[in-house]
């Protein structure tokens, strides 16, 4: 929503609906606008890991951090002001809130997901006897379920085991 809003063109569709009140959105000022771009901005990063191990050790960066204590500030409507403006986390709450219970977005999605159906006329005549027939019935009646549970639980420990203790799998051959 705010990525919608702030970073689309003047002349964006979804834009000027805000701005004049069209399709179900709510009217929006534009101080209303600017106030989700100054947010947009501030709950964005532009970090990204750099390799796999940032990626995996979730290193913290700290611009993302910032970013992810504006978000929690915008999302819990705190009262005070954002830094280097006059307007407060409460303020992009507000606005924030007022479109969500429009539903604007949602009318979005759901236009955009029209699926075409086709009513395709077929008589009694055209079913085959194999497409009327039901499905196999499996018999499970001569599985031994604690066998197979048995398997899986010694399975999973031995797993366990040889992942964690890394010098025990050299005294075996076989892989794990």
């Amino acid at each position: 929503m705010l990525h919608a809003l702030s970073t689309q063109n003047i002349e964006s569709a979804v834009r000027q609906d805000f701005l004049h009140g069209l399709r179900g959105a709510p009217r929006l000022s534009q101080e209303d606008i600017e106030i989700l771009k100054t947010f947009h901005r501030l709950t964005t990063s532009t970090k990204r890991p750099k390799n796999l191990l940032e990626f995996v050790m979730n290193a913290p960066i700290e611009e993302n951090l910032k970013a992810s204590e504006h978000f929690k500030f915008l999302m819990e409507g705190e009262r005070k002001s954002v830094p280097g403006t006059n307007i407060t986390y409460y303020d992009g709450k507000a606005i924030i809130s007022r479109i969500l219970r429009s539903g604007y977005f949602s009318q979005l999605r759901l236009n955009n997901a029209k699926v075409k159906h086709e009513n395709i006329p077929i008589s009694p005549s055209q079913l085959t006897p194999s497409s009327q027939t039901t499905p196999k019935r499996i018999d499970y009646q001569d599985v031994d379920v604690d066998s197979l549970l048995a398997r899986k639980i010694l399975y999973e420990k031995l797993v366990t085991y040889f992942t964690h203790c890394p010098d025990v799998t050299k005294k075996f051959p076989f892989p794990v």
